[in-house]
């Protein structure tokens, strides 16, 4: 693995999975991870590849790396939904997103409390998913 160390790192991201757009319009996974021990300060980027429950991880460059946190960092809110949508898991929890608040957030009520993140009602959740063409 590649670390990122202490004193590269601008801004915190927080543990977790994320997605971000790719240049052809698809989404690209990453797993962010703190070092512990005598990697304690230090932040681990890694891509992942395949599917939930089976996923590869495949090292960055350093250089990649930190271009990767700096997107996450940029809106970790939203690589964080993004993440949950199109896995239909949490980020940061790995629970499958198995109610419509959760489905429409992209992560589970305690993960949104934890994160400071936005949690929708019923009702939002209703029209976010009719926004974005899915069923309830």
């Amino acid at each position: 693995l590649i670390a990122i160390r202490p004193n590269d790192v601008p801004v915190v991201v927080p543990d977790g999975r994320y997605a971000l757009p790719a240049e052809d319009g698809h989404f690209v996974f990453y797993k962010v991870e703190a070092g512990q021990g005598k990697w304690d300060g230090y932040t681990f980027v890694v891509q992942l590849i395949g599917s939930v429950g089976d996923w590869q991880e495949a090292r960055l460059s350093q250089g990649h790396s930190k271009s990767v946190l700096a997107r996450i960092a940029a809106n970790v809110e939203e690589a964080a939904r993004m993440f949950g949508i199109k896995a239909k898991a949490c980020g940061y929890c790995a629970s499958p997103l198995s109610n419509i608040q959760s489905r429409a957030a992209g992560y589970g009520e305690t993960c949104a409390h934890n994160h400071g993140f936005y949690y929708p009602s019923h009702e939002e959740a209703v029209q976010i998913l009719a926004e974005r063409g899915e069923n309830d």
